[in-house]
């Protein structure tokens, strides 16, 4: 299967153009707080006349995606969400041409954003992930992995802003293939997690845009084949 992985499109025009593929993901975070306030009104005329055309036009036989902390649209009116041309995910799965696809929006606390949670709550939505999970789609990524902010904006803390908590998770989850997040525009990029005892697990930051919003990276392609 030929997945397309985008996050953080933030509302910046024009969306990215994807390749053809069987599946496309989005990460999280389609709004942007900077170009449309999230008063309601203007979130959803952007996803009703912009962000859903898209999408509809995407050349992919399957879609599914997320929010992020950008989007309080999806805290306020899920329906929103749940209307777009896509299979919508928030602590739920779903089965696509045999792959197990786990969506999920959390990340730890940033301000007072969309979707956060402090590390031991964030500990119980990844156990709401089925062992059998063949795909996890979260908003932020796990600690270490394609986590690290600048200095500029690590302000004094630890650069690696990703989740302990989901980190573990990922370690455990026996059927995992690929785990595909954004959030931390930086951390743009892939690479692999080897995990002691389970087969070593391909991970991507897919962010569209870099750290100052500007849309500067492809969607990323990944080839997932059939389990044995």
């Amino acid at each position: 299967m030929r997945i397309v992985c985008v996050s953080d499109t933030h509302g910046i025009a024009p969306l990215p153009a994807i390749p053809p593929c069987d599946l496309l993901l989005h990460a999280g975070d389609v709004e942007s707080l900077h170009l449309h306030p999230h008063d309601g009104a203007s979130q959803r005329r952007y996803l009703e006349q912009v962000f859903a055309p898209w999408l509809e036009a995407a050349p992919a036989r399957h879609k599914a995606g997320i929010v992020g902390n950008h989007d309080f649209l999806g805290e306020g009116e899920p329906d929103v969400l749940r209307a777009l041309p896509w299979h919508y995910l928030c602590d739920e799965s779903v089965e696509i041409e045999g792959l197990t696809l786990h969506g999920s929006p959390w990340t730890p606390p940033f301000y007072d954003w969309a979707f956060m949670l402090p590390e031991q709550d964030l500990a119980e939505k990844w156990a709401l992930v089925p062992a059998r999970c063949d795909v996890l789609l979260t908003h932020g990524p796990p600690y270490g992995l394609g986590d690290r902010v600048s200095s500029r904006h690590a302000m004094g803390r630890d650069p690696h802003q990703g989740s302990q908590s989901l980190r573990a998770a990922v370690e455990a989850l026996p059927a995992l293939r690929l785990h595909a997040f954004g959030h931390i525009h930086e951390g743009y990029g892939q690479g692999v997690l080897e995990r002691p005892g389970l087969e070593p697990l391909p991970w991507l930051n897919a962010a569209s845009v870099d750290e100052r919003y500007a849309s500067r990276n492809s969607p990323i392609v990944v080839e997932l084949s059939p389990r044995d």
